[in-house]
C-alpha cells in the first residue's frame, strides 16, 4: 500500500510539472516546442492572499499576470492528483507518477493552459452587466475559477453530473472553491438535460458557458434550456467551436457536433454570432441571443 502522507503538495506539483512538459512536447499530432515558462512557473509558491493583494495591470493582460488565477489553477490540479493518488482503482493502487499525469492530461484538456481563451473568457466575464453566470461543464473547475476571479461579485451555477467513481476530483474542487468564495458558487448535480429546466435561478443568467458533452443533441438542448431561464441580453459561450465551414485543427473531432449545433441554432434565428477564434489549439466562439 502507498503511504499517501508521503507525497507532499510540492512533490505532487513538480511531478504535474514534468507530466505537462513531457505532454506539451508531445503535442496533440505535432510537435509544439518548449512548454511555455508561465505554465512551468504557474506553481509558484505565491499564496492566494498574496497574489489577490497585488496592483492591478491592464485589463487586457489580466489572467496573463493573474498569479492567484495561476495559482487556483494549480490548486484544482493538486485535486485532481490527491484524488487519484487516494483512490484506488478496481482495487489497485495509483502511484504519485501516475496521478501527476492525470491532472496534466484534464488541464491539457481546459483553458488552463491556453492565455489566449483565458484572456477572452476574462473579458467577458469581467463586463458590470455580468452578474450571473450559468455554466455546464464544471469538469475539474478551471472556468469556474476564471469566472470567480475575473468578476468579483458575480455568482455562478454550474451543471455537472459529479461522478463520484469517474470524476471523483471534481467534488473537492467544488468545495475548495466554495470555500475560498463563499456564497458565490452554486452546483447542480445530475444530468443537465434534467437539472438545468428544473433549476430556479434568481437572477437570470447573464453569460451561458455550454461546455457539457460534446454532442450535437446535448449542446443543442443545453442551450435551448438555458435560453429558457437566461434573459434576452445574454450572451452564450462555447468552447470547443471550429469553422463550420471546414472544421479543422487539433480538437476537430471534439468540436464538430457543438459546431454543426450551433450552427443549426444560428439558421434557425435562436442564436447570433458576435466572434469567435477559430486558429490554435483552442477554439471558441461567442453568441448574442436571436431576436
Amino acid at each position: 500500500m502507498h503511504n499517501v502522507s508521503t507525497h507532499t503538495d510540492a512533490t505532487l506539483l513538480a511531478l504535474i510539472t514534468q507530466a505537462l512538459d513531457a505532454r506539451w512536447r508531445r503535442g496533440p499530432g505535432t510537435p509544439m516546442g518548449p512548454t511555455p515558462g508561465w505554465l512551468l512557473a504557474a506553481r509558484g509558491n505565491v499564496s492566494h492572499a498574496q497574489s489577490m493583494a497585488r496592483a492591478p495591470l491592464h485589463a487586457e493582460d489580466a489572467p496573463h499576470h493573474a498569479p492567484q488565477l495561476q495559482h487556483l489553477f494549480a490548486q484544482l490540479d493538486l485535486g485532481i492528483a490527491r484524488f487519484a493518488l487516494e483512490h484506488p482503482y478496481h482495487g489497485k493502487n495509483r502511484t504519485a507518477k501516475f496521478a501527476a499525469e492525470r491532472a496534466a492530461t484534464i488541464r491539457t484538456g481546459s483553458i488552463a493552459v491556453d492565455l489566449t481563451q483565458q484572456a477572452f473568457y476574462w473579458r467577458v466575464a469581467a463586463s458590470p452587466l455580468v452578474r450571473h453566470i450559468c455554466e455546464v461543464g464544471f469538469n475539474a473547475g478551471h472556468s469556474t475559477a476564471l469566472w470567480l476571479s475575473a468578476n468579483p461579485t458575480a455568482t455562478v451555477d454550474t451543471f455537472d453530473i459529479f461522478n463520484p467513481h469517474l470524476t471523483g476530483f471534481m467534488r473537492p474542487n467544488l468545495l475548495l472553491l466554495q470555500r475560498l468564495f463563499p456564497g458565490r458558487l452554486t452546483a447542480h448535480v445530475g444530468d443537465s438535460l434534467r437539472t438545468i429546466p428544473a433549476a430556479n435561478l434568481f437572477p437570470p443568467c447573464d453569460l451561458v458557458h455550454v461546455d457539457g458533452r460534446h454532442s450535437y443533441d446535448n449542446t443543442r438542448q443545453d442551450t435551448i434550456n438555458f435560453m429558457r431561464i437566461s434573459r434576452p441580453s445574454t450572451l452564450y459561450l462555447f468552447d470547443d467551436q471550429c469553422d463550420p465551414l471546414k472544421c479543422s485543427g487539433p480538437n476537430a473531432g471534439v468540436a464538430e457536433p457543438p459546431t454543426r449545433a450551433t450552427a443549426d441554432l444560428v439558421s434557425e434565428g435562436l442564436l447570433v454570432p458576435v466572434t469567435a477564434v477559430f486558429k490554435g489549439n483552442r477554439q471558441f466562439a461567442l453568441f448574442r441571443r436571436g431576436v
